[in-house]
């Protein structure tokens, strides 16, 4: 039988219109008390009424530390994105080596720094294969994250995540 909160009875109970407190303890109705406060650093994983004394139900509280649930959602959130952070890396990656920093670049840009980079004499090869590479990122990060994927495109500080941008890249 489910315990309910009293105060949740529907009237009528059962075809009787105004039960008596004993009806309702019969259908499963108790008199809930005070919920339990959480302790610090817990976090309320489920609260259901419990049957108690029959007249004064008992709450039956389960918590858990906050740490541990924020660590299993973290790495639930590192399983299910680990691919595209690799991802997102190695774009970063590849702007850092051509301007410096970790700063994302649009096309314009890296299509402007291509033809410096054959001005000043960088073999053609070599050029199209920077391009190559941006190309395959962007094809992956697109399959991945959509069209938009360059809006919110960071660097991710994760040891795998930087790790499989430079497998991605062929310098790991």
């Amino acid at each position: 039988m489910t315990i309910k909160d009293i105060t949740t009875c529907p009237n009528p109970l059962n075809g009787v219109y105004n039960p008596t407190d004993e009806m309702k303890y019969s259908a499963g109705y108790r008199i809930a008390p005070e919920r339990p406060a959480i302790p610090d650093g817990f976090t309320e994983t489920s609260c259901v009424l419990g049957d108690g004394d029959g007249v004064t139900g008992a709450w039956v509280q389960t918590v858990r530390p906050t740490a541990d649930i924020e660590a299993e959602q973290a790495a639930a959130d590192k399983v299910a994105n680990l691919p595209r952070w690799c991802y997102e890396n190695a774009f970063l990656l590849v702007c850092q080596s051509h301007f410096g920093t970790l700063e994302k670049r649009g096309t314009a840009e890296l299509l402007k720094k291509g033809f410096e980079m054959m001005e000043t004499g960088t073999p053609v090869a070599q050029v199209m294969g920077a391009f190559g590479m941006v190309i395959a990122i962007d094809k992956e990060l697109t399959r991945m994250g959509g069209d938009l994927w360059w809006d919110s495109v960071t660097w991710h500080n994760d040891a795998d995540a930087i790790a499989g941008a430079q497998t991605i890249l062929g310098v790991a």
